[in-house]
Parts: C-alpha cells; structure tokens; sequence
C-alpha cells in the first residue's frame, strides 16, 4: 500500500490504481510476479488456503476469481435475503431527497441487526479474502465470540 508513495506517486489516482481495489495491480512494478495483482499472500504464509495446490493457488481464473465471487454472493445472500434488508434498502434509496427524514438506527433489535450484518460481512470477506495471511488473523481474532454467538454455535 505504500508503494506509491515509496516511488513518490502519491496521487489519488495512483494510490487506487496500484491497491487492487480496481482490479489493476501493480503492473509489474518493482519486478513484482503477477499473482500479487490479485492475492494478499503467498501461500505458504495463508491460514487459511494452504490445502489448495499451489498451480490452483496461483492462477487467477481458478481461485482469486471464484473466492471474491463467493465474497460477494455470501454477503448479498446475507443482507438482502437472510436479513431481509431489500424493503428497507429501496425505502431509504427513494427517500435520499426528502427533507426531515427519520434516519438512523433507533431500537436495539436495529442496532443488533446491523451490528450483525457488518461483522458477519466484514467475516465472510475475511474468511475468504485470496490468500489471507497471519496478520490478518490478528484483525478479526478479537471477533470469534462475537460471530460464534450471532450465528448461534453452542
């Protein structure tokens, strides 16, 4: 991440450019292999994918592509159908202009669902980020209770 600012690039436009949200990688900079375009650790260093074979692992088609893909379907099956959250979405997406809206989260049971739809996404994400190393470990360790007792394991 900081690597654009290392080469004294420190445009926005760079910065996203070079930090895989936009699917660009790094082009090759510095040498680097191309499977840091698109994963976040080398295998040996995964917690979390090292039972994949390595020619698996590292080809993009094969695995990058169907973990973000399974990311994202996870995190849609769970907000907009688990939860329930469509009706509420195109409520507050029709109301974005009116004046003296009522916005915000106001009872417990809302502020449990949306403790509840953020952690377990921000888990799924993690859960299934290509190629999470160790440090990433550390992020969401603090996190297990919490997630154990929101999906309902004894």
């Amino acid at each position: 991440m900081a690597l654009p600012f290392v080469l004294g690039d420190t445009t926005v436009k760079d910065y996203i450019h070079r930090s895989k949200l936009t699917g660009a990688g790094r082009d090759g900079v510095a040498g680097a292999p191309e499977f840091w375009d698109y994963l976040a650790a080398h295998q040996s260093l995964s917690i979390l994918w090292t039972f994949i074979p390595e020619e698996v692992y590292f080809t993009k088609h094969l695995f990058a592509d169907r973990v973000k893909a399974m990311m994202l379907l996870l995190n849609v099956w769970h907000f907009f159908i688990r939860k329930w959250c469509t009706p509420q979405c195109f409520t507050h997406l029709f109301n974005t202009f009116k004046p003296n809206q009522d916005l915000g989260v106001k009872t417990f049971a809302q502020a449990r669902k949306t403790t509840e739809i953020l952690v377990i996404g921000y888990m799924s994400g993690i859960s299934f980020m290509p190629g999470a190393n160790l440090q990433f470990l550390f992020w969401f360790m603090s996190l297990y209770p919490l997630f154990i007792e929101m999906i309902g394991l004894p």
